[in-house]
């Protein structure tokens, strides 16, 4: 660490100690430096253990027991990986100082690490969260992330600065997208894009791997590291080119994003139970009916309750892939009485029929 990040990180430090998990609308907040990749690494640094050599910071206190791993790619290109539990609610804020430059835009992937148990007539399955999203931040937007006791989840961000996409995007055509350049163009900081690429899976999977993979020195393959890196943004880029960012700006102040989350995690909490009411909705959110609609769909592209049926549809599809179970038991499982009901609900969010699948 040169010593400028570190007499940056020790002035912030000294200056916000005190405000270090405060507890503000249901959550303790943890902030960190956004400026750079850098600095985000020597902020976490500050208050975590850190072996420089491997590229790894850790953590097991009363709030969160974890780890976190991190490489520069090359000039201008990084990724970090978090993996960690939440022992209280939590959020971690980005805080940027001022006078230092704030050129890093960020991918980020989301995978909560849950799993469900579900009983069946004749199988009790295992079912792993399908709570994932990938969210795009321009450099310098302030966002949000809150997570709740016991919440198991994965975090893995490219970091890329203006200059690096600019050379990339003429050099080998990565984010070469009309989508994407418009919203560089535009006045929108976010966007936020749940269960999205998730026909890639095994791409962005096989890059989680590769910053996992290392040894005493940190990555053990580089190239191999910056290859799928590469690959995982031409498919974000091709995939995103067939897709519409048009109602997934997140252009929200932190409080109503906090108690967003608390309706979203009760949403989640009933996916195989009945949807909650609007009015239960809100008074967990701590907002009016009225507040909350106009809010999660501004924040997640869509209403409560069609939220809540695609993310019903993403776990029956996981469980079908299974063919351990019929479509009739998966429906009555989610709370439909008629196969038929559930099927339509399916296809319409999937674009084709169960039967297509098991």
């Amino acid at each position: 660490m040169n010593l400028g990040i570190q007499a940056t990180v020790s002035n912030w430090l000294a200056k916000m100690k005190k405000y270090l998990f405060t507890y503000r609308d249901g959550f303790y907040e943890l902030p960190y430096i956004a400026n750079s990749p850098e600095l985000i690494v020597a902020s976490f640094s500050s208050f975590m253990k850190h072996d420089p050599k491997r590229k790894v910071f850790s953590a097991n206190n009363i709030f969160i027991n974890g780890e976190g791993h991190y490489e520069k790619i090359e000039e201008g290109l990084w990724i970090i990986l978090s993996n960690f539990e939440a022992k209280k609610n939590l959020s971690f804020k980005l805080h940027y100082e001022p006078g230092i430059e704030s050129n890093y835009h960020s991918l980020t992937l989301y995978i909560n690490k849950d799993i469900r148990q579900i009983k069946f007539p004749k199988v009790i399955y295992d079912v792993p969260s399908q709570d994932r999203s990938w969210m795009l931040v321009k450099a310098g937007a302030q966002v949000l992330n809150s997570h709740f006791k016991g919440q198991k989840s994965i975090f893995f961000t490219i970091y890329f600065s203006s200059d690096w996409m600019t050379q990339n995007v003429a050099g080998n055509g990565i984010f070469k997208n009309q989508i994407l350049t418009n919203f560089f163009d535009s006045d929108r900081d976010s966007v936020f894009l749940p269960n999205f690429l998730e026909g890639k899976r095994e791409t962005y999977l096989k890059l989680v791997n590769s910053i996992i993979d290392k040894d005493e020195n940190g990555v053990s393959d580089l190239l191999l590291l910056r290859s799928r890196t590469l690959e995982l943004l031409s498919a974000f880029a091709i995939e995103l080119s067939h897709s519409s960012m048009k109602d997934s700006t997140v252009s929200l102040p932190e409080r109503d994003k906090r108690r967003l989350a608390k309706a979203e995690h009760l949403i989640n909490d009933s996916i195989f139970n009945q949807f909650p009411s609007l009015g239960q909705l809100a008074s967990e959110a701590g907002i009016s009916e009225t507040k909350l609609l106009a809010d999660f769909k501004r924040m997640y592209g869509c209403t409560p309750y069609r939220y809540y049926v695609a993310k019903q549809m993403a776990y029956a599809k996981e469980m079908m892939q299974t063919r351990q179970v019929t479509v009739k038991e998966i429906a009555l499982k989610l709370g439909f009485q008629h196969a038929g009901k559930f099927s339509a609900a399916y296809k319409k969010i999937h674009g084709h029929s169960p039967s297509e699948v098991m």
